[in-house]
């Protein structure tokens, strides 16, 4: 674990950062939705640090990264993956993102296309008006989470991220204690901050300059938070993306699938590096 210190126009900021990697693929970075701490991509880390470094973080607001709060924006979010990148000397890297670190992900490669190997966006949105909030059940569920504490929080959130049918055959228990770890309860401030960026998120009219950024969008069938059209809707906004729907899953598709997500997103990385080579040989 570590931490990059710095300064901006919104004052001093320290980023909470940790790295893994012991294979000789492209670096990988991973970018943590809302309220979420970057270790939330465990079940990912260790298969991707197989054949990838990696790194993973806390953005502002969340764990413990250390700034101030304020009206976020992706393209603040997006000025700390590059710092972020500066920092560990990473010209280039394969940027895959959840729920709010999609779009942070979707930010920085529109900002930076040059810096971006490949895309994954998991379980995320384009923006504007139509996606800001999630469908009634998702939002009841979501101010549950919010307002409480304790069990009866970590029972609000498990009930936001999956299905009812996944919640019967897991272990519970295990599952509670690594949601407490990952979604500690934030300060107000810190969560309106993040709640921010989120509603005044808005790539949709500039998508189609990812043409050239391979691209792989996964949507969870049964996610009550950002509703499965919306992986539809990036994929025709960015062309020759490429669509994995996970028909049993929920928000919290990292966990529930992790196998299958780890598997999409290494193939996606090692054909991405394949074509790479293959057009630099040519």
């Amino acid at each position: 674990m570590a931490w990059l210190d710095f300064e901006c126009r919104r004052g001093p900021v320290r980023l909470f950062y940790e790295t893994d990697g012991r294979g000789p693929g492209e670096p990988v970075v991973l970018v943590m939705g809302l309220g979420g701490r970057g270790r939330g991509f465990e079940s990912q880390i260790g298969a991707i640090a197989e054949r990838h470094p990696v790194v993973w973080f806390d953005n502002r607001g969340a764990g413990e990264t250390r700034a101030a709060p304020g009206r976020y924006t992706m393209a603040l979010f997006a000025d700390d993956v590059r710092r972020l990148m500066d920092h560990l000397g990473w010209a280039r890297a394969h940027v895959a993102g959840a729920s709010m670190g999609g779009m942070i992900a979707q930010e920085f490669a529109l900002r930076h296309p040059e810096r971006v190997l490949s895309l994954g966006l998991l379980v995320t949105h384009a923006g504007g008006r139509r996606p800001r909030l999630p469908r009634p059940t998702g939002l009841r569920r979501f101010v549950r989470v919010v307002g409480r504490r304790g069990t009866a929080r970590v029972t609000a959130l498990e009930r936001l991220l999956f299905p009812d049918a996944y919640l019967a055959e897991v272990d519970r228990d295990a599952l509670r204690r690594r949601l407490l770890a990952q979604f500690k309860a934030m300060p107000r401030q810190y969560l309106l901050s993040q709640v921010a960026a989120v509603m005044r998120h808005h790539t949709a009219p500039r998508l189609r300059q990812l043409a050239d950024t391979p691209t792989v969008i996964l949507q969870a069938a049964h996610d009550i938070v950002i509703h499965p059209k919306e992986s539809r809707r990036l994929h025709r906004l960015i062309p020759n993306s490429r669509l994995v729907t996970f028909a049993d899953a929920g928000h919290g598709l990292i966990r529930h699938e992790a196998d299958a997500v780890n598997r999409v997103l290494l193939e996606h990385f090692a054909r991405t590096e394949s074509e790479h080579r293959a057009a630099s040989a040519g």
